[in-house]
């Protein structure tokens, strides 16, 4: 989120020991340069030992992939628009954001994930989207633009802790 309104999020998640996965440490910035984001993100990951950074790599995001390949951090290249990962996925879902929306959405209802209930803009994101049916039958979240027009923001926290659930 380099410019506009959009907000620049990194979660941190683990597993506890019961197998549910919740946050551990947030930040929440906006209006930072690639680097400045790069190296936060490294920093947090050190801080943590968190195994792997996900990063959306679409747009401005490809830039914070570089440079974090550069400090040698290991990473997931998150690309939305992409294929669902599992074969037999790409015939259910249109694409792997649709995956990974529909997808979290089933973790919530067998309860493998927990929210600590303050952050209530993460959970009135993650509770305003909505799906409909491709003509080929296939499941497809609604556009991030679309919702960012009826919702009046980005959806950003949501993804970004759909994607730390995803990987």
């Amino acid at each position: 989120a380099r410019f506009g309104d959009d907000e620049n999020v990194s979660y941190v998640m683990e597993m506890s020991g019961n197998g549910i996965i919740h946050i551990v440490d947030t930040v929440i910035v906006n209006h930072k340069s690639l680097m400045d984001t790069a190296g936060r993100l490294s920093a947090l990951r050190k801080k943590w030992d968190a195994q792997v950074i996900v990063v959306d790599c679409i747009g401005i995001g490809a830039g914070v992939v570089d440079a974090l390949y550069e400090l040698g951090d290991p990473i997931i290249q998150f690309n939305s628009s992409k294929k669902p990962t599992i074969e037999t996925e790409q015939t259910k879902y249109f694409n792997l954001r649709s995956q990974m929306w529909l997808e979290g959405g089933k973790k919530f209802s067998e309860g493998v994930v927990s929210l600590s209930g303050d952050d209530y803009t993460l959970t009135s994101q993650l509770s305003s989207c909505k799906y409909e049916y491709s003509s080929d039958g296939r499941m497809k979240v609604e556009a991030k633009d679309d919702i960012k027009k009826r919702m009046g923001a980005s959806p950003d926290r949501a993804d970004a802790f759909l994607m730390g659930l995803f990987a």
